[in-house]
């Protein structure tokens, strides 16, 4: 009975093995089947990985299937500058991934900068322009003429700001309801510098620091030349006005210092009102450049006041804006905002000696713009701090007690025992 038994486990394991093989190589023959007819492909994980690695445009290309087998693409502009949130695509691909300074871009690229973000794109070591924030752009290749002299870049905004500087290539640019072809002389020194925008009707208004452009809208094309400009609406033909001058920026003054205590202070920001302006535009970066822009907005008054400025040292300017059109900002002014703990300096002379008469005359100086107390009454100091008071000296010990509190409300006091002597 004990061998029945054991003869029927060991056949029981070994239709278990036999089973297992079975399906190892049933599996085998499968998974040969699947590759054969399905290839492999790359996943996106192993995309995104490769493409924040830096891999190069022709290889990104066939992980993204989009290699037209074409060989190497020549690069169209290289982004030299991202400041905060900035995206790059791939031409023809779904993905959006995070752009990288130095990065190469080729024909349909497309970049796109985010909510207080800024971004250069470099068509060589003379010819730049700067994406404002919010703003989305699609990169074309540079196209030369037949002696190889002159380049031609194209590019396409759909949303935000352009500027920039053109030296020895053309620009055009498409943007909604007009194309805009920016022109340049290198051989005759003529350099172009300009500024697009779209505005939230879909207009596109483009102006002219320096240099000259034509832009085409309504099947007309007008030129434009220096400190002029054109906002283009729908189905209204596009006409050339001036641009205005830029507002005399008032408060804070160039260099200030704004002190504050604990909380940040409330920073008053002031212009003169520009006659014809509808608009002004004020922004504020950490540079001088205007790189990594704080603050950046299209303001009705001619005034604003901002409440959440940490201790730095911060850069502002503004300019006038007429109907869309933006002329030139004004001077770029410094400021500091400075957290101050501090108590105010204050020096007083106390007397060393018996005080005879019922009286002395104290004396002391203070920081300016402190205010002083003298045994809890008000002293006025002068310009430069000084100040001085009779005080009442009875026989006997007295405790005279100076306060002194500047404008964050910081405090020093003094005190000391004076001996008033017997009449």
């Amino acid at each position: 009975m004990g061998k029945f038994w054991i003869r029927k486990f060991i056949s029981r394991v070994m239709e278990i093995i036999l089973v297992v093989m079975l399906v190892l190589v049933f599996f085998a023959m499968f998974t040969t089947l699947l590759f054969r007819f399905f290839p492999s492909g790359v996943s996106l994980t192993e995309i995104l990985e490769r493409k924040e690695a830096g891999v190069g445009k022709e290889v990104e290309r066939k992980l993204l299937g989009l290699d037209d087998g074409g060989g190497s693409e020549p690069v169209a502009a290289r982004l030299s500058q991202a400041y905060n949130e900035v995206k790059s695509k791939v031409a023809g691909a779904i993905v959006w991934g995070k752009a990288r300074t130095g990065m190469s871009l080729y024909d349909r690229d497309a970049i796109q900068t985010l909510e207080k973000s800024t971004a250069q794109i470099r068509f060589d070591s003379r010819n730049y322009v700067n994406l404002g924030s919010n703003t989305l752009v699609i990169i074309k290749k540079i196209e030369k003429n037949r002696a190889g002299k002159d380049r031609r870049s194209v590019m396409l905004i759909t949303d935000g700001e352009l500027s920039g500087r053109l030296d020895t290539a053309k620009l055009e640019i498409t943007s909604p309801n007009a194309f805009t072809r920016l022109n340049t002389n290198y051989m005759q020194g003529l350099t172009t510098e300009f500024r697009l925008s779209i505005n939230p009707d879909q207009s596109s208004s483009i102006v002219i620091y320096q240099g000259e452009a034509e832009v085409s809208a309504q099947g007309k094309t007008i030129k434009i030349r220096e400190n002029r400009g054109v906002t283009v609406r729908p189905g209204e033909a596009p006409h050339v006005v001036d641009l205005l001058f830029p507002p005399a920026q008032l408060l804070p003054g160039d260099g200030n210092v704004i002190p504050y205590r604990e909380q940040p202070p409330q920073v008053r920001f002031s212009w003169e009102a520009t006659a014809g302006a509808t608009n002004f535009h004020l922004q504020l970066a950490s540079d001088q450049n205007f790189k990594n822009i704080l603050f950046d907005r299209r303001l009705a008054e001619n005034r604003f006041m901002h409440g959440n400025l940490k201790k730095g040292v911060y850069f502002w300017r503004v300019s006038s804006i007429r109907d869309g059109l933006e002329g030139r900002a004004g001077k770029v002014m410094r400021l500091e905002v400075k957290q101050s703990l501090a108590p105010p300096p204050l020096k007083v002379s106390f007397p060393s000696e018996i005080i005879m008469g019922g009286s002395y005359v104290l004396h002391g100086t203070v920081a300016r713009g402190s205010t002083v107390f003298v045994d809890g009454k008000q002293v006025k100091a002068d310009a430069e701090g000084a100040f001085s008071c009779e005080v009442v000296i009875k026989p006997g010990m007295n405790l005279v007690t100076v306060e002194a509190f500047d404008t964050l409300g910081n405090a020093t006091y003094r005190s000391q025992y004076v001996q008033g002597g017997a009449d």
